[in-house]
């Protein structure tokens, strides 16, 4: 019976530090409504709230709170507010939930124009362009102080993105729409430099002689990876209960073999990756932001 209570508390104890060791490090943000200046921007709004959603849950970058959390801020005098403008309540709730940063955006320009184009067969054809400027911050709860400040915005879209003018522009939703998903790539950056993955080195692939030629991490399909991302590989460990890192190589994604899995080569630092694994330290390949 002794046994049998040790092993059960073992294995809770295992499970609450690897629970831990998960969440160690990871930001937890609130999400706010993206505000917009007037009703003509409130599906470019609605939009890019769902972009900026599914580009945090769609990965390992932060905790993100449900976004039903702040469901009472769907209305006009929040939306329409400036975009640092957060009340305290809205403070205490977040702080409640263990987040220790709001995300906060407001569509600052989302112009709509009707263009007119000939086709190859020399046929007049009418569509939309749309050019969105987006203001990002980052405030911290315990402050109330921007941290943090981006701007997005889809330049190439507006000006001669001639491969999508007659994709889905015959409407000015349509229009909307595009200019939204052309926000991805400066998300992307915004992401890599303020919220960068992190995920385990799992093990070592395959070596040749001494040399370590690739290695297994945890990081897949769900977290939007893709053959060609290069990562930074560090140490973690701890100093004084705080995540320290200490930079010691660089990888790149060679094959994504499933969700949470890919195979990484090793681009620097081969031998004292290859060192450090074999000495069981714990390694972490982060985001490389430029």
């Amino acid at each position: 019976m002794k046994t049998a209570f040790t092993l059960i508390f073992a294995l809770g104890f295992l499970l609450v530090n690897l629970a831990y060791a998960q969440d160690e490090g990871t930001k937890k943000v609130g999400i706010l409504p993206v505000k917009y200046q007037d009703a003509r921007q409130v599906d470019a709004a609605n939009m890019i709230t769902n972009l900026l959603y599914d580009n945090f849950t769609n990965g390992k970058r932060a905790k993100v709170i449900n976004r039903e959390f702040f469901s009472d801020l769907q209305n006009e005098k929040f939306l329409t507010s400036e975009i640092d403008f957060i009340d305290g309540e809205t403070f205490s709730k977040t702080k409640s939930e263990g987040a220790k940063y709001l995300l906060v955006a407001k569509v600052a320009t989302c112009k709509v124009e009707k263009k007119q184009g000939t086709n190859s067969n020399g046929q007049v054809s009418y569509y939309y362009q749309c050019y969105l400027n987006v203001g990002l911050r980052i405030i911290n709860v315990e402050t109330g102080e921007t941290d943090n400040s981006y701007t997005l915005e889809n330049k190439t879209g507006y000006f001669q993105d001639w491969g999508k003018i007659f994709t889905d522009r015959s409407t000015e939703s349509g229009a909307i729409k595009i200019a939204v998903d052309d926000l991805q790539k400066g998300l992307t950056e915004f992401m890599n430099k303020y919220f960068c993955v992190e995920a385990r080195v799992l093990k070592v692939k395959e070596t040749k002689g001494d040399k370590l030629v690739s290695v297994l991490v945890g990081l897949g399909t769900d977290d939007g990876i893709e053959r060609k991302h290069d990562f930074l590989v560090k140490e973690k460990s701890m100093l004084n209960d705080e995540p320290y890192y200490e930079q010691i190589g660089e990888v790149q994604i060679e094959e994504v073999n499933g969700k949470s899995l890919s195979t990484a080569k090793v681009v620097k630092g081969s031998q004292e990756i290859y060192a450090k694994l074999q000495a069981g330290a714990t390694l972490v390949v982060t985001s490389k932001t430029k």
